[in-house]
Order: C-alpha cells, then sequence, then structure tokens
C-alpha cells in the first residue's frame, strides 16, 4: 500500500492527462477497499485473505514506484536506484513468504497422510457421508475429485433430520446429528479433533461413543501445529445398515 501511494503520487507529477490520472486513483483506491469496509463492519476476520483482491491492482502502481525512483536519481546513481528498487522486492517476497508459511504451518495441519488414508474408505462408501469441523471439512472434499460426490456430503454449516420413526423434522444442529448418528444415517464420519467456533465435533465425537455399535474408528492420523497445538483427523464407517 506504501509504495502504492508512491507510485500514485509519481503519476500525478508527471502525467498530466485526467484518464491516467483516474486509472491510477482506481488503482490506489483497490487495496484499500476490503480493509475500509471489514473497518466499517467492524470485522477483522479474513482481512489477509480479502485485502489480496486488490493488492494486484496496488502491486502495478508499486512496480510504477520502483521504475519512477530509478528514472529520477541521476544516472550516475541508477545502479545504486536498481539495487534499492531489487531489494526491496526480494525484502518483500521473503517476508511475504515467512508470514504465508507462519500462518499455514501454525494454524493449518499437514492434510496428506490424512488424505492418502481416508481416500479408500471414501470411495467405498455408500451413503450419506458427515465431514466435520467448519473451518477444515472442505479439505476432503477440495482433495477428493471423483472420490466423494458433493451430493453425498454434509458439512458443518447446516444439517438437519428426519427422524425415521417419529417423522420430526430436528433443526437444531447437535440434536440432528445425535439423532443421525443413533439411527446410522452417516456411513462415513470425518473429524480433525478439532473443538474450534462454530465447529460440533465435540457433540459429535460425544455422540459416537453414546451409540458406539453403530460406527469404527478406521483412520487416526495425529498432528502437531508449529504452534504447539495437536490434535488428530479421525474416520469412522458405519457397521451396520440403517
Amino acid at each position: 500500500m506504501a509504495l502504492a501511494l508512491i507510485g500514485a503520487a509519481v503519476v500525478f507529477f508527471t502525467w498530466r492527462d485526467l484518464p491516467t490520472r483516474l486509472l491510477a486513483l482506481s488503482l490506489l483506491a483497490a487495496p484499500f477497499l476490503a480493509p475500509a469496509e471489514q473497518a466499517r463492519i467492524h470485522v477483522f476476520t479474513s482481512l489477509f485473505k480479502h485485502v489480496d483482491y486488490g493488492a494486484w491492482f496496488g502491486c502495478i502502481l508499486g512496480g510504477y514506484a520502483l521504475a519512477g525512483f530509478v528514472r529520477a536519481v541521476p544516472a550516475v546513481k541508477a545502479n545504486a536506484a536498481e539495487t534499492v528498487s531489487v531489494a526491496t522486492v526480494v525484502t518483500a517476497t521473503v517476508l511475504g513468504a515467512v508470514l504465508a508459511t507462519n500462518h499455514f504451518t501454525w494454524g493449518w495441519p499437514n492434510s496428506a497422510q490424512y488424505m492418502a488414508a481416508l481416500k479408500p474408505w471414501a470411495a467405498s462408501s455408500h451413503g450419506q457421508i458427515l465431514f466435520g469441523n467448519a473451518g477444515v471439512g472442505n479439505i476432503p472434499e477440495y482433495y477428493s475429485p471423483g472420490t466423494v460426490r458433493w451430493s453425498h456430503v454434509t458439512g458443518e454449516f447446516y444439517f438437519a433430520y428426519t427422524d425415521p420413526v417419529t417423522g420430526k423434522r430436528i433443526f437444531q444442529p447437535a440434536a440432528a446429528y445425535a439423532d443421525a448418528i443413533r439411527h446410522g444415517y452417516f456411513s462415513l464420519i470425518s473429524l480433525t479433533g478439532d473443538d474450534s467456533l462454530g465447529s460440533y465435533d465435540k457433540e459429535i465425537r460425544q455422540d459416537i461413543r453414546r451409540y458406539g455399535n453403530r460406527y469404527r474408528l478406521v483412520v487416526d492420523v495425529p498432528y502437531r501445529l508449529a504452534g504447539g497445538a495437536r490434535g488428530a483427523f479421525l474416520v469412522w464407517v458405519r457397521t451396520a445398515a440403517p
């Protein structure tokens, strides 16, 4: 954003025509739109992702700023200016790579071993599949094209269940999961052992233990995040028809 501001200033000093200046202003506004909107609604969640949409446009001005810096200095200092510009790009790249690596190793487990263990069971599953945890449940969907039909997948963002005995429709998620597990509705259940906000993993594990004769644990892949948090990818398969 700082480089985009400098680039916009360079445009206004070197270009006099209105269309070019308006283009610069549009490119400058783009990186600030997501932060401004999230500040307006008082939300910080996923800002690091949302800001990327505008950052691409800001990078155009940033590159123009670095190029303008090289052109603005005397010819005898051009080499030094080029070195500074390259160093700026390299520094930003290294910092970005470090931040991205830390984010994904501190906050997300490596799912390679889990997916290798899950795929055979998912491929042989007949019926509805529950991928638990609102934040990680889409990992198996993403990495299982052709293996898992999306119409057979249930997540934790919404779930309602009709009791096959009483015919009552249950809309409260925790109660709906419990009733569905009690009747063996899911042919396969996969959880991450993560009880984060918005997740019903803890309640689902309790339901599986309560109706343990219905399901068998077939995958238990532990993981440890760089931040020290521990967990496990867990997969149960139904042992009896509903």
